[in-house]
């Protein structure tokens, strides 16, 4: 076989050989094992940090979980409602219960870690609550509400609801309402369901290594969440006194079984110790062994700072040694360093074979950002060369499709144009004559006659208006998109101004949120914008006090814009139905349309690679979501849009 004389013709395999013989001509055995036992000292040091951090970092969240409910249960006996309703005598409350009820159960709906939310009399009696059943109920024996009635706020231990809402694992947020003098007058209390709390361990689980775990123990040393075994929750890391079961047992913290329960430990002392001791607790790594997973662990205790609970995050003493004796046998294995001259060789070697698939990587990147003339320089007949000629024959067919696809899409333009032209001279005309007949022959027709001109004229118009609809969907389906930063807030105020010239009869009060910025075509989200307020502004055209809103809002780094309203609604039954051609929830009589907003707006939100959804309920309002693909989600940014005038369509 006749071996070629340069090296770029050189097969990729043969390539990587000599670069791989190259760099491991310099064996130095006796470094490398120095170099193992550093490694392992740094490895087993740096496991050790992570163990620390984790733990420090389930504590702040933790932390940061108990902190955002008691704000909300602050701001929630803070409300005037609230403080009036407290102060009212109960031979009055029923005028004031529906109001209350509605303002308690917008925390519910607003979160559904929140179980429910209630008001306590000065009695610790349930005097309003969104779970019914619970009104009523006296709560005074449980020791968090008669700190609540003392005037501190309060954290409850976490425990079981009672059996009339469904014995749910529950953690209580109570403050107090207190009056103009400053007395307590009653108690707001939130109820939170602890598996919101547990989705937060969980979350963690494997974040400082294999199979690391954390585990929540409250300050008598019963364990109140587990980050993979719910089985061992709600026992206790040792035996409790008896002062202590009897205690819990009469405020059946864990249900009727709350004596069965504290009475099985599950043992694990060096936690139990921890959990119960005073501060300052040590926060040293100690070593135990687990009766869930039966193996010795590593683990750093944390003491959270808005209850006296104790927060251990553990790993099994396996893995904390597992990248230690991977290190030993990759060093068994491999007991060569790449150094010196031969790894400096072999790097000058490595850097010819790389450079043309950096070029082919660059040329690809090009192409992906619609530069259709990116090509490379196909040199060499090895692999590499061929994949570049490859590359550049499939770029010319791209470009070709491309051009071809333009022309076929003027060509449909010009043909959708052509006949929507078409089709508007006889609606003008069949529009012009009803118009003549009504205005100049109007005598000689009966009142029955001039009726049924007017609904040929209304028909006309309409079918000129879905013509118009139809070609607008159309266009922002094909149009080329030219993707720009973007005020959307500022896009939204100007049209908003537009509606109320063009509408001044209906008022409502909008709420704009500002440094709404988003990465995408201005012409085509002025569209979708102006479909979406342009429906909020026609569904509450029959509200009284209507009101209009455009905000943002992140979840897991993914920014949702919304516009809702408090109009019409929608029923949620037919939601499916909202993004359908010509699917209208509503009859023309009440509201006009032609069925092709949403739709349009759908198909502009989708070619900007997101998604749109609604929410509503009749007579309620609708709030509709939208996604914008790579998000700038605010921050400062050029403002290229111009906005333009159109009715917007549902």
């Amino acid at each position: 076989m006749r071996v070629p004389l340069h090296v770029r013709d050189w097969p990729l395999r043969w390539k990587i050989v000599a670069l791989l013989v190259m760099a491991s001509t310099l064996p130095l055995a006796i470094e490398a094992l120095i170099e193992f036992r550093n490694a392992r000292l740094l490895i087993l040091k740096g496991e050790t940090e992570l163990l620390t951090a984790r733990g420090d970092q389930v504590v702040g969240e933790v932390d940061a979980f108990h902190r955002t409910y008691q704000r909300s249960a602050s701001r929630l006996a803070r409300l005037p409602d609230i403080v009036r309703y407290s102060q009212t005598s109960p031979a009055e409350r029923g005028r004031l219960n529906p109001a209350i009820r509605a303002t308690l159960e917008i925390w519910p709906r607003s979160d559904p870690a929140i179980r429910g939310a209630g008001l306590l009399g000065r009695d610790g009696t349930v005097t309003a609550s969104t779970e019914p059943a619970l009104i009523g109920q006296p709560l005074a024996f449980h020791r968090y509400v008669q700190d609540a009635l003392r005037g501190a706020p309060v954290i409850s231990d976490l425990h079981l609801a009672g059996p009339e809402v469904g014995a749910v694992p529950t953690i209580a947020y109570l403050v107090p309402v207190r009056g103009p003098d400053e007395h307590v007058v009653g108690v707001v209390i939130l109820w939170i369901r602890a598996t919101a709390l547990w989705s937060i361990l969980e979350s963690w689980n494997g974040k400082a290594g294999e199979k690391s775990f954390s585990v929540l123990f409250d300050q008598f040393g019963v364990r109140i969440a587990h980050s993979y075994n719910q089985e061992i929750v709600f026992h206790p890391g040792a035996l409790l006194d008896p002062g202590t079961v009897a205690g819990m047992v009469a405020e059946k913290r864990f249900g009727e079984n709350t004596r069965e329960l504290l009475e099985a430990p599950r043992l694990f002392p060096e936690q139990f110790d921890r959990a119960r001791s005073p501060p300052p607790l040590s926060r040293d790594i100690f070593r135990g062994f687990a009766p869930v997973n039966q193996q010795w662990n590593y683990g750093v205790p944390r003491r959270l700072e808005t209850v006296p609970w104790t927060l251990f995050y553990m790993i099994p003493e396996r893995s904390l040694e597992a990248p230690v004796a991977s290190l030993t046998r990759r060093m068994v294995l491999f007991t060569v360093l790449i150094i010196g001259l031969a790894f400096l060789v072999g790097m000058l070697f490595a850097a010819g074979i790389l450079r043309p698939i950096k070029l082919l990587s660059a040329a690809a990147e090009t192409l992906s950002r619609g530069h259709l003339s990116a090509r490379v320089a196909a040199k060499g007949a090895d692999e590499l060369g061929r994949l570049g000629g490859n590359f550049n024959t499939m770029a010319d067919r791209l470009e070709a499709m491309v051009e071809s696809e333009k022309r076929t899409n003027k060509e449909l333009e010009a043909f959708s144009y052509s006949v929507a032209h078409d089709l508007r001279a006889p609606l003008r005309s069949i529009d012009a004559f009803s118009q003549i007949l009504l205005e100049d022959h109007a005598t000689q027709l009966n009142e029955e006659g001039q009726t049924f001109l007017r609904t040929v004229r209304e028909s006309t118009q309409q079918m000129g208006q879905l013509i118009d609809d139809l070609l607008n969907l159309s266009r922002v389906s094909r149009a080329e998109m030219r993707k720009e930063t973007v005020d959307l807030s500022r896009m939204a105020e100007m049209i908003v101004e537009t509606l109320r010239t063009t509408q001044p009869e209906h008022a409502p009060e909008c709420q704009i949120e500002r440094g709404m910025m988003a990465l995408g075509d201005p012409h085509l989200l002025h569209v979708a914008l102006n479909n979406l307020l342009g429906n909020a502004w026609k569904y509450t055209s029959k509200r009284a006090r209507a009101r209009i809103e455009v905000g943002r809002m992140e979840q897991s780094g993914q920014v949702t814009y919304f516009v809702r309203d408090n109009g019409a609604g929608f029923d949620m039954t037919y939601a499916h139905k909202l993004f359908g051609v010509f699917q209208r929830l509503h009859t023309g009589s009440e509201f006009p349309g032609t069925g092709i907003g949403l739709v349009t707006v759908q198909r502009i939100i989708q070619r900007h690679g997101g998604q749109i959804w609604a929410e509503g309920a009749v007579e309620q309002g609708a709030t509709f979501y939208f996604t914008l693909k790579h998000e700038s989600g605010g921050g400062h940014a050029r403002q290229n849009y111009r906005p333009g005038r159109g009715q917007p369509e549902r």
